[in-house]
């Protein structure tokens, strides 16, 4: 059993699993000190001995390659993803908004901004981007980092905004059963405004949309009698 044992490490081995190798291997050793036992004078021992070294030489330098092959993979996946991770944090520098303080002239550009997005129903696009910056260099005298960062800040403000409009919405019309809003209803959907940070203008604004009724009230596309 030691030897077949030991036959298995070497075409494991072979197959370059060295792992597996080195369990065939210890499986081997104790085989063959529980023979040894039973006849410690054989002479047989001392070749199998000799062999069963030699092996497990080459199969410790196996290992220590493997890992320090591994760890150089490691190594190289670790600095390829710290490079992509500056070039993608160098690209995108000129999107990222400032964690400083706006200027007077930033913050009446982005008056202007939200202003002009007040009704707007649809993301911005790509085109609005140059062409705001455009304006906030030249309307307010802005370089164009800070009327970058202004426009990209309002579109993150604006898309964060119409989801949880959208949100609203949704949960409304969930509440809503038979042309009727419960008083239940109602006031679940006063916590919900209240923790998606929503005005009284723009819930009002946003079940304009919807035609229903509360008890004690009439109430038709938001429209009080």
């Amino acid at each position: 059993m030691a030897l077949a044992n030991y036959a298995l490490t070497f075409k494991t081995f072979a197959e370059q699993d060295a792992d597996a190798a080195a369990t065939q291997y210890e499986a081997a050793a104790h085989l063959l000190a529980e023979a040894r036992t039973i006849d410690p004078k054989e002479s047989y021992f001392v070749e199998i001995d000799s062999r069963m070294a030699a092996a497990k030489a080459e199969i410790d330098k196996a290992a220590q390659q493997a890992k320090a092959l591994a760890m150089g993979r490691d190594r190289k996946a670790i600095r390829e993803a710290e490079a992509r991770g500056n070039t993608a944090g160098a690209s995108g520098s000129k999107s990222l908004t400032s964690d400083q303080p706006d200027t007077p002239q930033q913050g009446e550009f982005r008056s202007y901004i939200r202003a002009q997005w007040k009704n707007r129903t649809q993301p911005p696009t790509d085109a609005d981007f140059p062409q705001l910056v455009d304006t906030g260099r030249l309307g307010w005298k802005l370089t164009p980092e800070q009327a970058r960062q202004v426009v990209q800040s309002e579109a993150n403000s604006w898309s964060d905004r119409k989801s949880k409009m959208d949100i609203y919405l949704s949960q409304l019309k969930s509440f809503i059963q038979n042309g009727i809003l419960s008083a239940e209803g109602r006031g679940q959907l006063r916590k919900l405004s209240a923790n998606l940070g929503l005005t009284n203008a723009e819930t009002a604004a946003i079940e304009s949309k919807v035609t229903f009724r509360e008890p004690a009230k009439t109430r038709a596309g938001g429209t009080k009698p």
